[in-house]
């Protein structure tokens, strides 16, 4: 507030006082009521775009696409990770990293490992803790 203003509030009766106030209590009141319903918007179109987002994780889980981080990248190749069952992988033209790798798997009938959904009413392991099926009946 500078001189002038001060000046000017300072020549006011109490009641045009308590007036200009509440006229300044409204109109910050008004700007912040804009504030919060543009911020309210964003928060729904954020929600919508989280509800889109866990809808696209899920069809992608149905699907069997796998989700790998750079720490797993390194660990699979892509018969591990089902990728020549959805048609992921090229064996007959392109040039990639791994490719020899691939192919040689390939021909030759397969992985030892592969991988595979889980499913249950507890925490998952941590990642890189091997998971193993139990024979039923033992």
């Amino acid at each position: 507030m500078d001189r002038a203003d001060r000046d000017k509030l300072s020549s006011l009766s109490c009641v045009q006082l308590a007036a200009a106030i509440r006229e300044r209590r409204a109109t910050c009141v008004a700007s912040m009521e804009a504030v919060l319903e543009r911020a309210g918007a964003v928060q729904s179109r954020l929600n919508c775009f989280l509800r889109i987002d866990a809808d696209a994780a899920l069809a992608e889980i149905e699907l069997g696409i796998p989700a790998i981080t750079p720490a797993l990248a390194e660990r699979f190749v892509a018969q591990m990770l089902n990728l020549d069952g959805l048609d992921a992988v090229s064996f007959d033209k392109g040039c990639y990293p791994g490719q020899e790798i691939i192919a040689r798997i390939h021909n030759l009938g397969g992985v030892k490992r592969r991988a595979r959904r889980y499913a249950a009413p507890v925490a998952p392991p941590a990642l890189g803790t091997p998971v193993h099926t139990v024979a039923r009946g033992a």
